[in-house]
């Protein structure tokens, strides 16, 4: 039953870098052999996140604590 959103602290690394670079580092990325694409996308508002999705885009849901301490 845990949000997989919210385990990212739990092994993932996100990187924020401007929309202008966006298309170049997830090239450096892919030829290191790392996969990598966009998951959010931040405005000048810090509290309006959007999760883009298959399906579209949704506000970025918020945890207090990683998903994975509410299995201990």
């Amino acid at each position: 039953g845990l949000d997989p959103l919210g385990t990212l602290a739990s092994g993932a690394l996100l990187i924020a870098v401007a929309p202008t670079d966006e298309a170049r580092v997830v090239a450096a990325l892919a030829e290191a052999g790392i996969s990598a694409g966009t998951v959010a996308v931040l405005t000048n508002d810090p509290d309006e996140a959007v999760l883009v999705t298959r399906s579209g885009e949704q506000p970025l849901p918020r945890f207090d604590a990683d998903e994975v301490t509410r299995l201990f």
